[in-house]
């Protein structure tokens, strides 16, 4: 997995995070476009190492999948994390890692999630994790992500 920090900017870098950055060479990798990560913060982060890349798609499903294809190799799971809140993909992040798997952002139905089963589909991945439960990601796309049959049975675990 990649094993990097990771930093989640707003329109400007914070003083914490600065003061975080003071010292290092660092290589970033920017991930959204420009109404994301705006070119005055990319400005900023000059300023403490280099801008190796930047990847992004036309949403933030489109940039999961980008971010899969950069940074993440041969594998056969993906996790799955619901794409329109933060907690469950920033929470996901580190377990995909422990996984060597990418993160897969989700909307609630296959229709919605038609980037990430391009994706797991290209890659025969037929396995992983999905984070939260059906009401935010419903069982059919679990299924169609994972080229499940019908009869499969979608494991839950649950505190």
């Amino acid at each position: 997995g990649i094993r990097m920090p990771i930093l989640i900017v707003g329109g400007t870098l914070s003083d914490e995070q600065k003061q975080y950055l003071e010292g290092g060479s660092w290589n970033f990798h920017l991930v959204g476009g420009t109404s994301v990560v705006t070119e005055s913060v990319e400005n900023e982060l000059k300023a403490y190492g280099t801008i190796a890349d930047r990847t992004y798609g036309k949403d933030r499903y489109l940039t999961s999948k980008a971010m899969a294809e950069r940074f993440i190799g041969e594998t056969h799971e993906a996790v799955l994390a619901y794409g329109a809140n933060f907690p469950d993909g920033l929470c996901g992040g580190p377990l995909a890692c422990t996984m060597g798997a990418p993160i897969i952002l989700s909307g609630s139905t296959p229709v919605t999630n038609a980037a990430g089963i391009q994706y797991t589909t290209g890659m025969n991945i037929t396995s992983g994790l999905v984070v939260g439960g059906s009401a935010l990601i419903d069982d059919q796309t679990v299924r169609t992500t994972f080229s499940m049959r019908e009869s499969d049975e979608i494991m839950i675990y649950e505190q």
